[in-house]
């Protein structure tokens, strides 16, 4: 008798695989080819001279012979063990363990549920499921490096690492996604190489939490859709990494362990929240703002060539400009609550606005130029940085402020209050 889920694995048959031949001893249920449910079907498995197992397929006249695709893509862990143990490993759920020697690699797919499975040195894998009942990764200090994509199944895992980190390969897969059942996975250090860009996708997400995040070699990304919150507990340096929000997701990095952290651009296109506390940041690329909330007290440092998009109202404690001496905004408006020149003499503002209180520059004048018709708001008392502006607003609490060198303006001069000298 065939028990309820129990599994069938036939060896010794005689055809040929993957070739869909019968075979000289037949395995026959039936007389047609749609007597065994598609469940049932699957609880049958062929294993080859090689130790490759094949799934199963039914013909017409009620013959069960192997089907043309290799089952021994999908590693299905079948006991709590070593990633690199065969014992641990079928082909299929609740099977027979694969042969000795035989653990998954870079191609083939993982699934882990309702076992802890144990990485005694790297580990690599395509695409890797965990949780569908309660699972573990115990990693210590060595690396698993994801090719494919990650989904988490209704259980969060435990993931326990001592050093430990999940690596995303971009290499075969530009785009690597991360779903999940679980509202709050965490993920333990996070590493993006070769130009990996991880998406996450499912709304089911509401916090992903990663201990040390870092890239290491290419320009990758990290997008959150829904309602996904990335939250960073350890070191930031992901300088190659561009961070992008859609939806109502948001990204927190007030809690990273180091100051400045580092990413390579920096991007808001939802309804939620960017918040970095009183870290300082230094964004290598490009910082766009179109919708949501920044939350953040500490200096935001442009490196060379990197630029600020502004597309709806932006308010930044301490903006400080690169090397290139560059920062523009877009159509939105710009609140810098002390504009730091960092020792730089030129400035391009494009349409938008863009206020300020405070301007600090170490090294000499500050020359302005625009493109568009932005306007420029200073509300500090001081020097009015020399420059071409087509509109200049001056507010400064009856206190006088200076024109340094020459003031060009093409559109409009207001003074709300003060005296401009």
């Amino acid at each position: 008798s065939w028990a309820t889920g129990a599994n069938i694995t036939v060896a010794g048959w005689m055809g040929t695989y993957g070739g869909g031949i019968p075979g000289t001893t037949k395995l026959i249920v039936g007389t047609t080819g749609n007597v065994l449910l598609a469940a049932q079907l699957a609880k049958i498995q062929f294993v080859d001279a090689n130790g490759a197992y094949w799934t199963a397929q039914t013909l017409a006249t009620g013959e069960v012979i192997p089907s043309t695709l290799a089952s021994g893509n999908t590693f299905y862990a079948i006991a709590s063990g070593n990633w690199n143990v065969n014992t641990t490993w079928s082909f299929m759920p609740g099977g027979a363990a694969v042969a000795s020697g035989v653990f998954p690699t870079l191609s083939k797919n993982v699934v882990i549920s309702g076992y802890t499975v144990t990485l005694t040195a790297a580990a690599a894998c395509n695409n890797i499921t965990l949780g569908s009942a309660a699972c573990g990764l115990t990693m210590a200090t060595n690396n698993l490096t994801v090719f494919g994509n990650a989904n988490i199944v209704t259980v969060c895992p435990t993931i326990s690492t001592t050093g430990g980190t999940i690596i995303f390969d971009g290499t075969n897969n530009s785009s690597q996604t991360i779903t999940s059942s679980c509202a709050t996975p965490s993920l333990g250090n996070v590493t993006l190489i070769n130009g990996a860009n991880i998406i996450s996708t499912n709304g089911s997400i509401t916090n992903i939490s990663v201990a040390n995040f870092t890239n290491a070699s290419g320009s990758s990304s990290w997008i959150n859709n829904g309602s996904t919150t990335l939250t960073v507990t350890g070191a930031l340096a992901a300088s190659s990494c561009s961070f992008i929000s859609n939806g109502a997701s948001s990204y927190d990095f007030s809690g990273a362990t180091n100051s400045p952290i580092t990413v390579g651009g920096l991007t808001s296109n939802s309804s939620g929240t960017i918040n970095l506390g009183s870290k300082n940041i230094t964004i290598s690329n490009l910082f766009s703002y179109t919708t949501g909330t920044l939350t953040s007290t500490g200096i935001i440092s442009m490196s060379a060539n990197s630029t600020v998009t502004a597309k709806n109202v932006l308010t930044i404690a301490n903006l400080q400009l690169g090397s290139s001496g560059i920062s523009s905004t877009g159509g939105g408006a710009l609140t810098v609550t002390t504009f730091d020149f960092n020792g730089q003499t030129s400035f391009l503002q494009t349409a938008g606005s863009i206020s300020t209180g405070t301007i600090n520059n170490n090294t000499g004048p500050i020359s302005i130029s625009y493109s568009g018709a932005p306007t420029f708001i200073y509300s500090g008392s001081g020097v009015i940085p020399s420059g071409n502006y087509y509109n200049l607003t001056t507010t400064t609490n009856t206190k006088s402020v200076t024109c340094s060198s020459t003031i060009t303006i093409d559109g409009v001069l207001t003074n709300s209050s003060g005296t401009i000298v």
